[in-house]
């Protein structure tokens, strides 16, 4: 992860709330293993690919799926452009 997204997971997990943790790369990978071990059950960490909308629509299926609701979101590189969550929430 870059290191502000590295040290607000690492905060919000301090904090005990419950995160998921995108990546793209191995070393963004390892920093989020490392930090998975002391956060068994705080940590989702899923492989991702932003770069076009039919994969952000993926990511939104998934978790539309798999959580009832998320109380915030924290994107620390761009995205492609939508026009809103709904957008994907359908």
């Amino acid at each position: 992860m870059e290191i502000l997204a590295l040290l607000f997971t690492k905060s919000l997990l301090l904090k005990g709330y419950s995160v998921i943790a995108f990546f793209h790369s191995q070393r963004r990978y390892s920093d989020l293993i490392t930090l998975k071990k002391n956060n068994k059950d705080k940590i989702e960490i899923i492989k991702s690919d932003f770069s076009s909308s039919d994969n952000i629509k993926k990511c939104f299926d998934y978790i539309n799926l798999r959580y009832s609701s998320i109380f915030g979101l924290i994107n620390n590189a761009g995205i492609y452009p939508i026009v809103s969550f709904e957008d994907y929430n359908s």
